[in-house]
């Protein structure tokens, strides 16, 4: 990123960004860098530092105004224009994110899956453009696919980010069941395990008391 914002800044600008929108849509206009920092569970000075990253940094009187404050985090992150993305495995899972393309945001464009089961995409019945795994490279680089979404079983998670990576895909959703690096070659790769994240959550639940 250009303006060299470092990640950790990053992950709590774009868990904000969404909130600023619901929060607008709500009647909110302005809040304080202590309420800011309470929605993301960081410090006041911790966000105040994270909004001095920005190349545009928004203006203070005691709150910040959202709506600007929106626009500076949206444009700092890429978030002004839907990113086209797609899904990788057309499972249970795959066939979900699909179904219902809102769990995604209004900042993403779903544009096409792919599963190596061709009696798969011959069944379902989807708007969204369906491709045999193997044309991956190809129609993510005709499309210009930013993003995708791994959802793949264990055994094909190689080959499908080979091709992923093949493609030009810039950044991977993983879904898989094997926890990946967070960079292969020029990709930024964010892993969900949701067993692990139960496990967190039950491991900070014991530790609690």
């Amino acid at each position: 990123m250009s303006q060299n914002i470092p990640k950790p800044a990053i992950k709590r600008l774009a868990s904000l960004y969404p909130m600023l929108s619901k929060l607008l849509e709500e009647g909110q206009k302005s809040l304080s860098s202590q309420e800011l920092g309470t929605l993301v569970g960081a410090p006041a000075h911790t966000i105040r530092k994270d909004f001095s990253y920005l190349k545009d940094k928004p203006i203070s009187t005691g709150t910040y105004n959202l709506s600007e404050l929106r626009d500076v985090i949206g444009a700092a992150l890429g978030l002004t224009s839907k990113s086209k993305t797609c899904i990788v495995g057309l499972g249970e899972l795959g066939q979900a994110i699909m179904n219902y393309p809102v769990l995604l945001g209004d900042n993403y464009n779903l544009v096409a899956g792919f599963d190596t089961n061709i009696n798969r995409l011959e069944i379902l019945k989807t708007p969204l453009p369906l491709f045999p795994a193997y044309e991956l490279p190809e129609v993510v680089a005709q499309k210009q696919i930013l993003l995708g979404i791994l959802a793949v079983d264990t055994a094909y998670v190689d080959k499908s980010l080979q091709r992923m990576i093949e493609g030009g895909i810039k950044g991977i959703l993983n879904l898989s069941p094997i926890i990946l690096p967070e960079q292969i070659e020029s990709v930024q790769i964010r892993n969900i395990f949701l067993s692990g994240e139960l496990n967190l959550l039950e491991g900070l639940i014991k530790n609690s008391t």
